[in-house]
């Protein structure tokens, strides 16, 4: 078995987690066009919030995912938004993704965290990985959005 362990992302590995972002996101259904120094500016910004939670995956000592997220104060109490979530494409389905997001969880539940949300792409091959695997559900609330040209 791999050897893996999970820490907090540190400024140092952001450059890493960038290039995470840009192989991930460029294929299908993504199609996203993430220019290594966008996603870096992108990591560093997440990096910055005040409330930020930020993990990174290392299999065999090499980065192999991470998870940045926030969280925000609501009526009662904080909830915490997953920004991005992502595991390289040669571990994907071995456990190491929901290693992190149990790792995630119990942090958020160590601290009074009253809920997760993350916005998934329903067309993803993670969709699964979210809804059964780690238990995330739909609910009545939906992400609207205007793209302008």
């Amino acid at each position: 078995m791999d050897k893996y362990k999970i820490s907090e992302l540190k400024q140092v590995g952001v450059d890493g987690v960038a290039g995470l972002i840009v192989k991930l996101f460029k294929e299908t259904p993504y199609n996203e066009k993430w220019s290594k120094s966008n996603s870096r500016i992108r990591v560093l910004d997440c990096l910055k919030h005040p409330r930020s939670v930020y993990w990174k995956l290392e299999i065999n000592s090499k980065l192999a995912g991470f998870i940045i997220s926030y969280n925000i104060i609501n009526y009662d109490g904080f909830y915490n938004y997953v920004d991005y979530l992502g595991i390289d494409q040669k571990y994907q389905g071995k456990g190491f993704g929901k290693k992190l997001v149990e790792y995630h969880q119990k942090y958020l539940r160590r601290n009074k965290v009253k809920a997760l949300f993350y916005f998934g792409y329903l067309k993803s091959r993670s969709w699964r990985f979210h809804t059964k695997t780690i238990g995330l559900k739909e609910d009545e609330w939906k992400l609207l959005i205007k793209k302008f040209d």
